[in-house]
């Protein structure tokens, strides 16, 4: 697990990071919906995507992202993990959720949806900024998968 106490200056600069991802993101079982309205749909991916990641399951959690929300959040996970080297989402993932204890982050609910257009929409976070998702072929996926101003 990471040491958020020890003096050294990068341990100290990934710690900080690690946390503000943890505390960033939504985590809770529910699965991703396909039919009901865009913001039940909207709020279950978001949860699925993150409880994947609690859970570590790699797999499952790069299926909730875009090709474009795959490429950020590897690079987020590799800028917090300095000795990952990876440009898999899989990897990514697997590799962060072990860095980070217990659930990930808050919960969405379709309250803190809102649509921009009929494929896009933005979950605001309950402490600051929001996440991005699109609607492809029928399915919203996180284009924007972390809570940024």
């Amino acid at each position: 697990m990471v040491d958020l106490f020890r003096s050294n200056r990068m341990t100290c600069r990934r710690g900080l990071l690690l946390v503000a991802l943890a505390s960033a993101f939504a985590g809770c079982g529910a699965s991703a919906l396909t039919d009901g309205p865009p913001e039940e749909q909207i709020s279950a991916t978001v949860n699925a995507f993150f409880a994947a990641w609690t859970a570590a399951d790699g797999e499952l959690a790069c299926s909730y992202l875009t090709d474009r929300g795959r490429v950020r959040i590897v690079k987020v996970v590799t800028r917090a993990l300095t000795s990952l080297e990876t440009d898999d989402c899989v990897t990514a993932i697997e590799s962060s959720s072990s860095e980070i204890e217990g659930k990930i982050g808050q919960v969405v609910t379709p309250m803190s949806v809102r649509l921009e257009s009929p494929d896009r929409a933005v979950v605001a976070s309950e402490f600051r900024g929001e996440v991005r998702l699109h609607n492809v072929d029928g399915r919203w996926l996180l284009d924007l998968p972390i809570f940024v101003d």
